[in-house]
């Protein structure tokens, strides 16, 4: 599969291991950079460090919303 040029790193955050590892695959078979986090604390020193072209959700987490 061809993915625009523009994206090239995702972040999915979702406390559900599960869904994460599913989004995760699909996103990898696109040959996109991708990283996981399962909390909003962790997502945040993530974002902080480095930048993200597209950003994967989760509206309820354990730490806080996503809102």
């Amino acid at each position: 599969m061809t993915q625009p040029d523009s994206i090239k790193k995702v972040l999915i955050v979702d406390d559900d291991d599960a869904v994460r590892q599913t989004i995760t695959a699909v996103i990898k078979r696109l040959d996109l950079a991708c990283s996981e986090a399962a909390y909003v604390n962790s997502a945040l020193e993530m974002i902080a460090q480095e930048d993200f072209d597209v950003i994967f959700l989760d509206v309820r987490l354990p730490d806080g919303s996503g809102l």
